[in-house]
Protein backbone atom coordinates (compact mmCIF):
# COMPACT_ATOMS: atom_id res chain seq x y z
CA UNK A 1 0.00 0.00 0.00
CA UNK A 2 1.36 3.34 -1.10
CA UNK A 3 0.30 7.15 0.32
CA UNK A 4 1.03 9.46 -2.62
CA UNK A 5 0.15 12.67 -0.95
CA UNK A 6 -3.50 12.83 -1.82
CA UNK A 7 -4.70 9.11 -1.68
CA UNK A 8 -3.52 4.99 -1.65
CA UNK A 9 -2.57 3.28 -4.03
CA UNK A 10 -2.66 -0.49 -4.22
CA UNK A 11 -0.10 -2.17 -6.47
CA UNK A 12 -1.45 -5.14 -6.04
CA UNK A 13 -4.69 -4.34 -8.11
CA UNK A 14 -3.33 -1.41 -10.12
CA UNK A 15 -6.02 0.81 -8.49
CA UNK A 16 -6.61 4.18 -6.05
CA UNK A 17 -8.22 2.95 -2.75
CA UNK A 18 -10.50 6.22 -3.46
CA UNK A 19 -11.43 9.03 -6.11
CA UNK A 20 -9.08 10.97 -7.96
CA UNK A 21 -9.22 14.07 -5.43
CA UNK A 22 -9.61 16.75 -8.30
CA UNK A 23 -12.88 15.11 -8.28
CA UNK A 24 -13.57 17.05 -5.03
CA UNK A 25 -12.01 20.28 -5.98
CA UNK A 26 -14.85 20.06 -9.04
CA UNK A 27 -12.71 19.07 -11.76
CA UNK A 28 -12.90 16.47 -14.12
CA UNK A 29 -9.65 16.07 -16.37
CA UNK A 30 -8.93 13.63 -18.90
CA UNK A 31 -5.37 14.73 -18.90
CA UNK A 32 -5.61 14.38 -14.78
CA UNK A 33 -4.97 10.62 -15.70
CA UNK A 34 -8.95 9.94 -15.46
CA UNK A 35 -10.67 7.36 -18.28
CA UNK A 36 -14.08 7.65 -19.13
CA UNK A 37 -15.99 7.47 -16.02
CA UNK A 38 -13.75 4.82 -14.02
CA UNK A 39 -12.29 7.51 -11.14
CA UNK A 40 -9.80 4.52 -9.58
CA UNK A 41 -7.58 3.94 -12.64
CA UNK A 42 -3.88 4.69 -12.38
CA UNK A 43 -2.23 6.94 -15.34
CA UNK A 44 -5.47 6.29 -17.35
CA UNK A 45 -4.68 2.25 -17.32
CA UNK A 46 -0.47 3.06 -18.92
CA UNK A 47 1.79 3.19 -16.16
CA UNK A 48 4.45 1.68 -18.75
CA UNK A 49 4.55 5.29 -20.26
CA UNK A 50 2.76 7.19 -17.51
CA UNK A 51 3.51 8.29 -13.86
CA UNK A 52 1.34 10.00 -11.16
CA UNK A 53 3.56 11.46 -8.62
CA UNK A 54 1.25 13.31 -6.63
CA UNK A 55 -2.34 11.13 -7.32
CA UNK A 56 -3.19 14.54 -9.10
CA UNK A 57 -1.71 14.66 -12.68
CA UNK A 58 -0.58 11.99 -15.33
CA UNK A 59 2.95 12.68 -16.25
CA UNK A 60 4.28 10.95 -19.70
CA UNK A 61 7.43 9.12 -19.87
CA UNK A 62 8.63 10.20 -23.46
CA UNK A 63 11.46 7.67 -24.49
CA UNK A 64 13.72 8.65 -21.73
CA UNK A 65 14.21 12.17 -23.06
CA UNK A 66 11.81 13.84 -21.04
CA UNK A 67 8.16 14.25 -19.36
CA UNK A 68 5.32 15.35 -20.35
CA UNK A 69 3.68 17.19 -17.41
CA UNK A 70 -0.21 17.01 -18.10
CA UNK A 71 -0.88 19.61 -14.77
CA UNK A 72 1.16 22.16 -16.55
CA UNK A 73 0.77 21.08 -20.03
CA UNK A 74 4.69 21.30 -20.67
CA UNK A 75 7.57 19.08 -21.82
CA UNK A 76 10.62 19.24 -20.49
CA UNK A 77 13.76 17.17 -20.72
CA UNK A 78 14.82 14.79 -18.50
CA UNK A 79 18.45 15.52 -16.13
CA UNK A 80 20.04 12.67 -17.75
CA UNK A 81 19.28 13.69 -21.07
CA UNK A 82 21.10 12.36 -23.51
CA UNK A 83 22.45 16.21 -24.57
CA UNK A 84 24.50 16.21 -20.96
CA UNK A 85 27.35 13.66 -22.49
CA UNK A 86 28.13 15.89 -24.98
CA UNK A 87 28.61 18.90 -23.30
CA UNK A 88 27.71 22.96 -24.97
CA UNK A 89 29.20 25.55 -26.81
CA UNK A 90 28.15 28.84 -28.39
CA UNK A 91 27.49 27.24 -31.82
CA UNK A 92 24.67 25.11 -30.53
CA UNK A 93 22.65 28.78 -30.03
CA UNK A 94 23.39 30.32 -33.23
CA UNK A 95 22.62 27.10 -35.10
CA UNK A 96 19.27 26.81 -33.13
CA UNK A 97 17.74 28.73 -36.27
CA UNK A 98 18.15 25.68 -38.75
CA UNK A 99 15.90 23.47 -36.26
CA UNK A 100 13.09 26.02 -36.47
CA UNK A 101 13.96 27.74 -33.57
CA UNK A 102 13.47 31.81 -33.13
CA UNK A 103 15.02 31.79 -29.62
CA UNK A 104 17.06 34.30 -27.49
CA UNK A 105 19.86 33.62 -24.79
CA UNK A 106 21.67 35.45 -22.11
CA UNK A 107 24.82 34.21 -21.26
CA UNK A 108 26.83 34.71 -17.85
CA UNK A 109 30.15 34.27 -17.43
CA UNK A 110 32.33 34.17 -14.14
CA UNK A 111 35.19 32.35 -12.71
CA UNK A 112 34.28 30.19 -8.68
CA UNK A 113 35.21 27.40 -7.36
CA UNK A 114 38.37 26.93 -9.28
CA UNK A 115 36.12 26.99 -12.23
CA UNK A 116 35.12 28.83 -15.55
CA UNK A 117 31.20 28.86 -15.33
CA UNK A 118 28.93 29.31 -18.09
CA UNK A 119 25.35 29.61 -17.32
CA UNK A 120 23.04 29.97 -20.04
CA UNK A 121 19.12 31.61 -19.68
CA UNK A 122 16.88 30.55 -23.08
CA UNK A 123 13.10 31.74 -24.26
CA UNK A 124 10.84 31.87 -27.13
CA UNK A 125 9.72 29.65 -29.93
CA UNK A 126 11.08 26.09 -30.39
CA UNK A 127 10.01 25.05 -33.69
CA UNK A 128 7.92 21.44 -34.44
CA UNK A 129 10.36 19.18 -32.78
CA UNK A 130 8.41 18.58 -29.20
CA UNK A 131 4.96 18.17 -30.09
CA UNK A 132 4.41 18.40 -33.72
CA UNK A 133 3.93 22.31 -33.65
CA UNK A 134 5.53 25.27 -32.31
CA UNK A 135 6.56 25.55 -28.72
CA UNK A 136 6.83 28.79 -26.43
CA UNK A 137 9.67 28.07 -24.04
CA UNK A 138 12.84 28.65 -21.46
CA UNK A 139 15.76 26.79 -20.20
CA UNK A 140 18.45 27.43 -17.28
CA UNK A 141 21.52 25.82 -18.39
CA UNK A 142 24.92 25.26 -15.87
CA UNK A 143 27.85 24.65 -18.02
CA UNK A 144 31.76 24.60 -16.52
CA UNK A 145 35.13 24.37 -17.75
CA UNK A 146 38.55 24.14 -16.62
CA UNK A 147 41.76 25.95 -18.04
CA UNK A 148 42.58 22.74 -19.95
CA UNK A 149 39.43 22.16 -21.77
CA UNK A 150 39.11 23.08 -25.44
CA UNK A 151 38.79 26.53 -25.92
CA UNK A 152 34.87 27.28 -25.97
CA UNK A 153 34.03 24.28 -24.90
CA UNK A 154 31.94 24.10 -21.50
CA UNK A 155 31.34 20.32 -19.99
CA UNK A 156 27.46 20.13 -18.38
CA UNK A 157 27.37 20.25 -15.00
CA UNK A 158 27.48 16.43 -13.54
CA UNK A 159 25.49 16.10 -9.93
CA UNK A 160 28.06 17.66 -8.14
CA UNK A 161 28.14 20.55 -9.59
CA UNK A 162 24.02 21.42 -10.14
CA UNK A 163 22.10 24.11 -8.57
CA UNK A 164 18.86 24.73 -7.23
CA UNK A 165 17.10 26.78 -9.83
CA UNK A 166 13.30 27.98 -10.58
CA UNK A 167 11.50 30.12 -12.92
CA UNK A 168 8.37 31.43 -14.30
CA UNK A 169 7.52 32.22 -17.74
CA UNK A 170 5.47 35.10 -19.25
CA UNK A 171 4.52 36.10 -22.42
CA UNK A 172 2.99 39.46 -22.83
CA UNK A 173 2.62 40.18 -18.85
CA UNK A 174 0.07 36.59 -19.01
CA UNK A 175 1.70 33.40 -16.98
CA UNK A 176 2.32 30.79 -18.95
CA UNK A 177 4.06 28.11 -16.56
CA UNK A 178 6.39 27.51 -14.07
CA UNK A 179 9.23 24.94 -13.58
CA UNK A 180 11.38 24.29 -10.48
CA UNK A 181 14.60 22.11 -9.95
CA UNK A 182 12.80 20.34 -6.90
CA UNK A 183 9.96 19.08 -9.84
CA UNK A 184 9.86 15.09 -10.69
CA UNK A 185 13.17 14.08 -11.87
CA UNK A 186 15.74 16.28 -10.19
CA UNK A 187 18.88 15.46 -8.01
CA UNK A 188 18.74 16.43 -4.12
CA UNK A 189 16.58 19.24 -5.82
CA UNK A 190 19.03 20.47 -8.05
CA UNK A 191 19.17 20.25 -11.93
CA UNK A 192 21.77 21.06 -14.46
CA UNK A 193 19.43 22.01 -17.60
CA UNK A 194 15.66 23.27 -16.25
CA UNK A 195 13.60 23.38 -19.14
CA UNK A 196 10.25 23.44 -20.22
CA UNK A 197 8.49 23.78 -23.78
CA UNK A 198 4.31 24.44 -23.67
CA UNK A 199 3.31 23.43 -27.33
CA UNK A 200 0.76 25.69 -29.93
CA UNK A 201 2.26 28.87 -28.97
CA UNK A 202 4.39 30.81 -31.08
CA UNK A 203 6.38 33.52 -29.13
CA UNK A 204 8.64 36.37 -30.35
CA UNK A 205 11.52 36.10 -27.21
CA UNK A 206 10.98 39.88 -26.52
CA UNK A 207 7.30 38.78 -26.02
CA UNK A 208 8.50 36.78 -23.15
CA UNK A 209 10.25 37.36 -19.37
CA UNK A 210 11.43 35.07 -17.12
CA UNK A 211 11.50 35.55 -13.36
CA UNK A 212 14.41 33.33 -12.10
CA UNK A 213 15.81 32.26 -8.68
CA UNK A 214 19.06 30.48 -8.70
CA UNK A 215 21.37 29.14 -5.72
CA UNK A 216 25.02 29.30 -6.43
CA UNK A 217 27.09 26.81 -4.26
CA UNK A 218 28.41 29.11 -2.03
CA UNK A 219 27.92 33.50 -1.32
CA UNK A 220 31.16 33.72 -3.40
CA UNK A 221 29.68 32.26 -6.34
CA UNK A 222 26.78 34.52 -6.15
CA UNK A 223 28.80 36.93 -5.57
CA UNK A 224 30.27 36.66 -8.93
CA UNK A 225 27.08 35.36 -10.73
CA UNK A 226 25.69 38.45 -10.10
CA UNK A 227 28.80 40.51 -11.34
CA UNK A 228 28.61 38.54 -14.35
CA UNK A 229 24.86 39.31 -14.66
CA UNK A 230 25.24 42.69 -14.27
CA UNK A 231 27.19 42.59 -17.49
CA UNK A 232 25.27 40.04 -19.40
CA UNK A 233 22.67 41.32 -22.25
CA UNK A 234 20.08 39.01 -24.11
CA UNK A 235 20.45 39.05 -27.88
CA UNK A 236 17.00 40.06 -30.19
CA UNK A 237 15.75 43.03 -28.47
CA UNK A 238 15.66 41.13 -25.20
CA UNK A 239 17.72 43.40 -23.20
CA UNK A 240 19.61 42.72 -19.24
CA UNK A 241 18.41 41.41 -16.55
CA UNK A 242 16.85 43.46 -13.88
CA UNK A 243 14.94 43.77 -10.25
CA UNK A 244 18.71 41.97 -9.53
CA UNK A 245 18.58 40.74 -5.72
CA UNK A 246 20.96 38.36 -3.61
CA UNK A 247 20.31 36.67 -0.66
CA UNK A 248 22.91 34.51 0.77
CA UNK A 249 23.87 32.13 -2.15
CA UNK A 250 20.43 32.90 -3.79
CA UNK A 251 19.70 35.27 -6.42
CA UNK A 252 16.54 36.45 -8.03
CA UNK A 253 16.48 38.72 -11.10
CA UNK A 254 13.75 39.27 -13.96
CA UNK A 255 14.63 39.05 -17.72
Amino acid sequence: MFYVGSRYYDPEFGRWLNTDPLIDEGVFDVNAGLNGTNLFVYCANNPIMLIDKTGKAVTSVLWGLGYWDSSKGIFYYSINAPQRDYGFCSAYDNASWLLGMDIAWLTVYFTAESKDWRIEFRKGTYGKIYAGDVSTGAEIGVYYRKWWYFPGWYQCADNANTLKMSYSLYKNGSFLFSRSSTDYNNYNGRHWWLTGFKPFIQSKPNQLKMKVSITLKSVSMAEAFVTGLKKSTGNKGTGKAYSISRSGATVSFWW
